[in-house]
């Protein structure tokens, strides 16, 4: 750490908020199109830079994406997207548990495939997939010698979690990530994930994941809360999407990597389970729904508030990645100027810290899914150059350096001055020399 005095860091991630253009919006994006002014004062006093979340050309998935931004690199460090959702939802995993994101969807049986409709099931509500899955609980306890439990976290997110014998990561997702394609079948795969590979383990984990799914489907289908969705018009949940494969590993903590004490403010599971296998402090703010009806001042409140007790406080928003894969381009803006508004009274508070707001990846409104391009990035602290630009992907990329999401933190403890000269010298400061 350096000898003077070091800044505490908050870190907002507006989760897919970068964009293409869109016709609906003048060939501008979602950013480009919203009035944002604390933003863009952000971007003219601050440092802008062209953020590549993990590679250019990436379309990274948010978990993958987030550690990167944390300083983890995912080829190495990564044991399966389930575990973070397990952990998000507060869910504690046994030795050798292997546990999945799922999502509630809208399938149609055609001839012997399931061709999905609506991988959300039309964003079902919380209170709603709760139920279904508690009736999974109960009707789909156990499969292949495998105990089977199933999760509700938000909308149509939820995890399942399976124990009882040997089981492995090494296999295939379901999900076919577009709708209009059938499920995939589950098959052994050998993954870029920390845990060993065997594939009669593999065969027989994605034999059992195979019948889970169906049986979900046979369940599901007949359960009376779809009747009841289809005679509103609404779509049915009918299946489950299972991905991320996951068992849980040991992971070096935030505070042993960087020497910093950190604290997660968010909504979403995904995000939570993330900071909380990197040891950070999961703070609970009443309203912050990982919706569009989050409560966003209590959110911001509640990272000013963090910012005296945490030296790296991550805030985390989700909507703006819910509605670009909702295809709203208009409302995500519309939701942008909200998050402007909200960040004006803590820039206003702001005093001895670095404020560092980006995006973990691109999500086109237009497509409705991720993308590879990069996303802007703006650092701002007292004493920092500036950059005298507006706070969008074009502008940014007109003037701000091309960086990657593992450079992140040391360009956030830069900023901080939190890092020491790199000289590939030696000193122990907590001894000093005595004289005789």
């Amino acid at each position: 750490m350096s000898r003077g005095e070091a800044l505490r860091i908050l870190l907002l991630v507006c989760d897919g908020l970068g964009d293409r253009p869109i016709r609906q919006l003048g060939d501008r994006t979602p950013l480009e199109y919203a009035k944002h002014p604390t933003l863009d004062k952000l971007a003219k006093q601050g440092e802008v830079y062209t953020l590549y979340p993990v590679k250019p050309g990436v379309p990274p998935a948010s978990d993958v994406a987030h550690l990167h931004l944390f300083g983890y690199d995912t080829a190495v460090e990564y044991p399966g997207r389930g575990v973070f959702e397990a952990l998000g939802a507060g869910v504690s995993l046994p030795r050798g548990a292997l546990a999945f994101r799922l999502n509630f969807a809208t399938v149609q049986q055609e001839g012997k495939l399931l061709k999905v409709v609506d991988r959300r099931a039309g964003r079902i509500p919380t209170e709603q997939a709760a139920e279904l899955a508690s009736s999974l609980n109960s009707e789909l306890e156990e499969v292949a010698g495998f105990r089977c439990r199933f999760y509700s976290t938000t909308e149509h997110r939820g995890v399942l979690v399976m124990t009882g014998g040997e089981l492995s990561p090494h296999i295939t997702s379901c999900d076919p990530h577009e709708e209009g394609r059938p499920l995939l079948k589950v098959k052994p795969a050998k993954r870029k994930i920390g845990y060993p590979f065997d594939y009669a383990v593999a065969k027989k984990t994605a034999e059992a994941v195979n019948e889970v799914v169906v049986r979900a489907y046979d369940i599901l289908s007949k359960h009376p809360l779809n009747r009841r969705r289809k005679e509103e018009g609404k779509p049915p949940a009918n299946a489950i999407l299972l991905r991320g494969a996951g068992i849980a590993s040991d992971l070096e903590s935030f505070a042993e990597r960087w020497k910093l004490r950190a604290a997660c403010i968010a909504g979403g599971a995904m995000y939570k389970g993330v900071a909380r296998a990197l040891g950070f402090d999961v703070l609970e703010v009443e309203g912050a729904t990982g919706g569009v009806n989050t409560n966003l001042r209590a959110k911001f409140s509640a990272a000013m508030n963090a910012l005296s007790t945490y030296d790296f406080v991550f805030l985390h928003i989700k909507a703006t990645d819910s509605l670009s894969h909702d295809k709203k381009p208009l409302e995500k803006a519309m939701f942008i100027e909200r998050v402007d508004s909200e960040l004006a009274n803590l820039v206003e508070k702001l005093d001895k810290a670095v404020l560092c707001v980006t995006a973990d990846h691109t999500t086109s409104s237009m497509l409705g899914k991720h993308t590879g391009d990069p996303v802007p990035l703006v650092v701002y602290y007292r004493g920092a150059r500036g950059s005298d630009c507006r706070f969008d992907e074009r502008s940014v990329v007109s003037r701000g350096l091309e960086v990657y999401g593992l450079e992140l933190m040391n360009i956030l403890l830069n900023a901080a001055g939190r890092l020491e000269e790199l000289d590939y010298d030696v000193r122990d400061e907590a001894d000093y020399l005595e004289l005789a």
